[in-house]
């Protein structure tokens, strides 16, 4: 797992708390000058949390501001910082065991219906309604309506917090698409031009997708953009271990062909013609990409944009943050395309969650501090250091297009939200089983030489024992 600590700069000011909750009902505003933190902290100043998170650029972003907290409240906040699978887990065998040690987890938030259901999480509507805790200085609007009702809603309660709004999206080499003998070239053998070489762009079909990876893909010895390669160059990335990586990767492929794991009924759509196109696709590209493919995650996905060994991927915004940086990211610094995917361009409105296990004895404490994170004033310090904002009007802020960091990730993200091209993942408690059992089917796929017409028959049947109908 990369490091990227030393990219938290140090010497912010104190923040001022205003949080961007307000799902569950209106609160009170003229009550907001009589409201604290340190006066709502008072009698948790002592106490330390324990937090674990991913360990990407969101959660060092705020554990870089964390200290700011600190001294406002007298609570100490203690991170642990891992991958997102082990995060969920961790934190969920600490709830089922009632062990108490964890008083935020950082959950996928397609698992908010396990943790719902089986009682482990703590609704967040105790916590709004307890005017020594809930800041009133409130706008229900904040915080992206997709994201809090798809990843934070079970059975009618608010049961985490979206931690941040992210849509998964494409990078390409900005460099090769903007080269001109290249660009001849591509078009002589395909008869039709390539995307431009701009910060964002469309790319309108896969096969158009495809046939970039092919045209990309060359050898030891060969030309590329002008120079002689001294090591083969790869046209794609993807990934097929069996991680989180590889269902995501499916996932959004599918959704972006116009396809669903399931509707709102439940009914099964794991075995449709486009569900089995989004998996030969990725079956398909394994010609193009480097030949580790089935023990890549995005973590080796980034790491060879970054160095210069491939010219395109599927990317997500904390590591759109991450390639940007000259000193780690010297082939990708300045030299990113992105492009929400092809086809439909339809994403998922994902959020990873602030969950409070009710199994946690520091629950007030541990609220107080998602609260603070939540809050416009933290979220606008976080988002300069690589944090995913959940709020609409600090998404949208003009600092963000001045800053080669977050300038293209959040154009994508905001054409994706204000375009019409969110789609929906429907919760259930059975997810977590059913999302194992998928990453085991899609990442066998890649060695065991079974079609992808095969596979996904196998995943429909298989994921009929997760996925019942309420």
């Amino acid at each position: 797992m990369r490091n990227l600590r030393k990219h938290i700069r140090p010497g912010r000011l104190l923040v001022t708390l205003a949080v961007a909750l307000g799902f569950l009902g209106t609160f009170g505003l003229g009550q907001a000058n009589a409201w604290s933190l340190k006066e709502a902290a008072a009698p948790y100043a002592g106490t330390t949390i324990n937090m674990i998170c991913q360990a990407y650029t969101p959660c060092y972003a705020i554990e870089g501001l964390a200290p700011e907290f600190t001294e406002e409240t007298g609570i100490t906040v203690n991170f642990e910082l891992t991958d997102l699978d082990t995060s969920g887990k961790k934190g969920l065998t600490d709830a089922i065991t009632d062990g108490g040690y964890y008083d935020i987890v950082e959950v996928q938030g397609m698992l908010n219906g396990l943790w719902g259901a089986q009682g482990f999480a703590t609704p967040y509507g105790q916590f709004y309604d307890d005017p020594a805790l809930k800041d009133p200085n409130v706008n229900a609007e904040d915080i992206i309506p997709e994201l809090l009702a798809m990843n934070s809603i079970f059975g009618g309660q608010q049961t985490s917090m979206p931690k941040e709004y992210f849509v998964s999206f494409g990078v390409a080499r900005m460099d090769m698409l903007a080269h001109p003998e290249e660009r001849a070239n591509f078009k002589a053998k395909y008869g039709y031009d390539l995307p431009p070489g701009e910060l964002v762009v469309e790319v309108e079909s896969w096969d158009q997708w495809g046939d970039m990876a092919e045209f990309f893909t060359r050898e030891k010895g060969e030309t590329l953009a002008g120079e002689v390669l001294e090591r083969k160059f790869y046209g794609i990335s993807v990934s097929f271990k069996r991680f989180l990586t590889v269902w995501y990767d499916f996932t959004e492929t599918l959704y972006a062909m116009g396809g669903e794991l399931y509707d709102a009924d439940y009914n099964l759509k794991l075995n449709s013609s486009e569900a089995i196109a989004a998996l030969q696709f990725m079956l398909d590209m394994r010609e193009f990409a480097p030949p580790s493919f089935a023990e890549y995650t995005w973590d080796e996905q980034y790491s060879d944009f970054c160095n210069g060994n491939t010219f395109s991927g599927w990317c997500w915004a904390d590591v759109g943050f991450y390639l940007q940086i000259e000193e780690d990211c010297p082939a990708s610094a300045h030299n990113v395309t992105h492009f929400l995917y092809p086809g439909t361009h339809m994403s998922i409105p994902y959020a990873n969650t602030w969950v409070i296990p009710s199994s946690s004895p520091r629950k007030e404490a541990a609220y107080l501090f998602v609260q603070w994170i939540t809050s416009k004033e933290t979220q606008v310090k976080a988002t300069r250091e690589g944090w995913l904002p959940n709020r609409h009007d600090v998404l949208a802020m003009n600092e963000w297009q001045q800053d080669h960091h977050t300038s293209g990730w959040t154009q994508v993200h905001l054409t994706a939200l204000e375009g019409g091209y969110l789609a929906k993942i429907h919760q259930h408690p059975g997810f977590q089983a059913f999302q194992d059992m998928m990453i085991e089917e899609l990442s066998s796929a890649a060695v065991d030489g079974r079609s992808a017409e095969e596979v996904m028959n196998t995943i429909q049947e298989k994921a009929g024992e997760y996925i019942t109908k309420e």
